[in-house]
């Protein structure tokens, strides 16, 4: 979901090795909430880590963005704002582990069923703060 954009080419991100800087100049954003649906095979269980990168490439103060992060509607991480956390142009990562076993997705200690597939969505914490929001 979302808009792409490659607002963030013009900064030289802070704390990551060059060949990963495009990894956090590139972004996606919408005026509400969105997300990603990744598929996963349910075959087999297994551990696995959602690693998020983000990077602050628009605002140039805190509180502009603050969103939180959810799989499966299970609330992962809250009241991000990643201005507030590093600063514009610093890399910064959340990583989220979780399993899935005998067909159940297993996240912050919430179980419930799993069909294949996460949905990973930002969530706008306050519609008072900017009219769009990046991730």
């Amino acid at each position: 979901d979302g808009t792409s954009s490659d607002y963030g080419r013009v900064l030289d991100i802070k704390r990551v090795p060059p060949q990963d800087k495009p990894l956090y100049q590139f972004e996606r954003y919408a005026s509400e909430t969105f997300g990603y649906s990744i598929a996963i095979s349910s075959n087999q269980d297994a551990d696995y880590v959602l690693w998020l990168k983000f990077s602050e490439v628009w605002f140039n103060a805190p509180h502009q963005k603050v969103f939180d992060v959810a799989i499966n509607g299970v609330y992962v991480v809250n009241d991000l704002d990643i201005f507030a956390k590093v600063g514009r142009g610093v890399a910064h990562d959340e990583i989220v582990p979780f399993q899935v076993k005998q067909n159940k997705l297993i996240v912050n200690g919430k179980s419930q069923p799993f069909k294949n597939e996460i949905r990973v969505e930002f969530v706008k914490v306050n519609e008072a703060t900017s009219s769009s929001f990046f991730c």
